[in-house]
């Protein structure tokens, strides 16, 4: 609360909490099965009272109210669906609806156990999640989940940004997925390996030896295979760029708008991969879409594929069209990107990886400036792709961002502090440590935790 000049910190990671969930009779659901399960997004539902929180690759969310100094979990038992169904995860970035903020949209992905065929549904929920309404459902799909969800005008909108598909630059072949082309370059590889050890290769050895499960994270290779593989490249990425056999390029990313009346569906393409988040110039009612470009191979992290991309789109009588493209040569990732106003004229804001905060003209898609915040890791390097893949830059990085209502002030957070940036003077004009020592009565300190929010909302 930057009026009152203080700072709010919810604390759940207490030893009465660790000893609840122990002790409860579905424990390791409520455990975090990966990093990548991490706070995405936040709705209010009460002011200054109560808010929900969806997280990433999770089937659960939260319901905290600060003032009663509970948290509720909400799992699949909220949805009405058929006993051989199960949710895999809810979509982690859900937007109110704002002809009717008091309700929300989101989407779940559910998988059947008996036809192994995954859905993704949408529903139309009020905010104390008492009148959830299913109101469409896509069959037959990869297992996906949306990762964004708003209502635009009579649409709504999410994005793919799991949905990655490559093309061998040798061959051509399109793999619809990045799991099966990392298959399809391992197993070539390992038939490779056998032939200069000595062993028998087969489809089948190589399955039996070799674990790959991109969706979990779960990538095993046989012993003295990974030395093979790592004599070839340090990552999977690397592997790609240093043999030309191997040597991709990834397909463009894809937004679906669905037609709340007609339940008509339109699938439009992005400049690159991994669409994730979009937002709406309220003055001409453009769509502005972020391209990350980059994937998860067989690491925790993410490997980047090149520069990031900020697309805008038209949007007339259901007819979608690209107008132009914003990319720089040192601007990765754009996590977050804000549309807003100074003096009658439209920007957006973006930080790329992992600290150069970005400044757009809306209506040209040309660069205004960049800064960067802190140190400049990114103008010395001769190939900021591998300089960014191989450098642990996560102490460093901003992504968060928000803008003021009216255009002057940028927000954003790193690991220690939280910034207020004024756009029309081009400085940081306040700076808030937000990390402090332990807290009174524990022996918990927030410098133990080293997760950071991606995205932030609702600066007032």
């Amino acid at each position: 609360d930057f009026k009152k000049r203080s700072l709010t910190y919810i604390i759940t990671y207490l030893p009465e909490n660790i000893a609840t969930v122990e002790n409860h009779q579905r424990s390791n659901f409520f455990k975090a099965k990966s990093p990548r399960m991490n706070p995405h997004c936040v709705i209010s539902t009460k002011k200054n009272e109560e808010f929900l929180v969806f997280f990433e690759t999770t089937n659960f969310f939260f319901r905290i109210n600060y003032l009663e100094n509970t948290l509720r979990v909400y799992t699949e038992e909220i949805l009405e669906k058929n006993t051989d169904e199960n949710l895999t995860a809810f979509s982690p970035t859900n937007f109110k609806d704002d002809g009717h903020p008091d309700y929300f949209y989101f989407s779940a992905l559910i998988s059947n156990n008996v036809t192994k065929e995954n859905s993704l549904q949408f529903y139309k929920s009020s905010l104390d999640l008492l009148k959830i309404e299913r109101i469409y459902t896509k069959h037959n799909i990869p297992p996906q989940y949306s990762h964004a969800v708003k209502k635009i005008g009579c649409n709504l909108v999410s994005s793919d940004f799991l949905a990655r598909s490559f093309k061998n630059l040798k061959t051509g072949k399109i793999f619809e997925d990045n799991q099966s082309y990392m298959e399809y370059v391992y197993e070539s590889l390992y038939e490779k390996y056998c032939e200069k050890t000595g062993h028998t290769y087969s489809k089948q050895t190589f399955k039996k030896n070799n674990h790959i499960n991109i969706f979990l994270n779960r990538t095993r290779l046989e012993t003295g295979f990974d030395l093979f593989c790592f004599s070839r490249g340090k990552n999977f990425l690397d592997i790609c760029k240093r043999n030309p056999e191997y040597a991709f390029v990834p397909m463009p990313g894809s937004i679906m708008f669905l037609n709340l009346d007609t339940k008509k569906e339109i699938i439009f393409n992005t400049t690159l991969c991994s669409p994730a988040h979009f937002e709406v110039d309220k003055k001409t009612g453009d769509l502005f879409v972020s391209s990350h470009n980059f994937d998860f191979f067989d690491k925790e992290s993410f490997l980047f594929l090149g520069p990031a991309a900020i697309d805008r789109f038209s949007f007339d009588n259901g007819e979608i069209t690209k107008i132009s493209t914003f990319s720089h040569p040192t601007g990765y990732r754009f996590t977050s990107h804000k549309i807003f106003s100074w003096q009658n004229k439209t920007y957006i804001c973006t930080f790329g990886q992992p600290n150069r905060l970005f400044f757009i003209d809306a209506e040209t898609m040309q660069l205004e400036y960049f800064e960067d915040i802190g140190e400049d890791f990114l103008s010395n390097q001769v190939d900021i792709t591998q300089y960014l893949n191989r450098s642990n830059l996560i102490p460093f990085e901003i992504v968060n961002i928000e803008t003021s209502q009216d255009g002057q002030f940028i927000f954003f957070v790193n690991h220690d502090y939280m910034y207020i940036y004024s756009f029309p003077e081009k400085k940081i004009v306040q700076k808030v440590k937000h990390r402090k020592g332990a807290f009174p009565h524990s022996d918990i300190s927030l410098s133990d935790f080293h997760l950071l929010t991606i995205h932030t909302n609702y600066l007032i």
